[in-house]
């Protein structure tokens, strides 16, 4: 069984499909036989006239590391998958607090050490299920440790 979409979101997600099988640099008849479909049915996906079953996802999974995601959503406005936006706009965010906090404590931090920090709080806070925040107290402990 497939997912089931409208006839202009399967189409689109026939074409990302189609990205795939162009970025794996497999032919269609390569492609169609890896998935063990023929290539009419391939055609099928590729052009929105049938919903993709879960078979086929479960292939390009176990064989590539495909952003399945990607496949179903596509690209916002940026370019950019959701998940890319949010760990992007995460990123920033977490960016300027600790740029903000070394300023506040009249840091002398290398770049490379304000990265550190930078790359560890993000860690930290999408580990997290609410047991961390970007309180003053978290980042500066973190950057007290990173500058020593």
């Amino acid at each position: 069984m497939g997912l089931s979409v409208d006839k202009v979101r399967c189409a689109e997600i026939g074409k990302r499909l189609n990205d795939v099988r162009g970025q794996l640099e497999m032919s269609h008849i390569a492609f169609a036989d890896f998935l063990g479909i023929s290539t009419g049915s391939l055609h099928n996906y590729i052009k929105g006239n049938r919903d993709i079953p879960s078979s086929i996802w479960v292939k390009l999974l176990e064989r590539f590391d495909i952003d399945i995601r990607w496949v179903l959503e596509g690209d916002n406005e940026n370019g950019l998958s959701e998940q890319q936006t949010i760990v992007a706009q995460n990123t920033m965010l977490i960016s300027k607090i600790v740029d903000e906090r070394i300023r506040e404590l009249g840091m002398t931090v290398r770049p490379e050490q304000r990265d550190k920090a930078v790359m560890y709080l993000l860690s930290e806070l999408s580990k997290s299920s609410g047991g961390f925040s970007l309180e003053k107290e978290n980042v500066d402990r973190f950057l007290r440790v990173v500058a020593s």
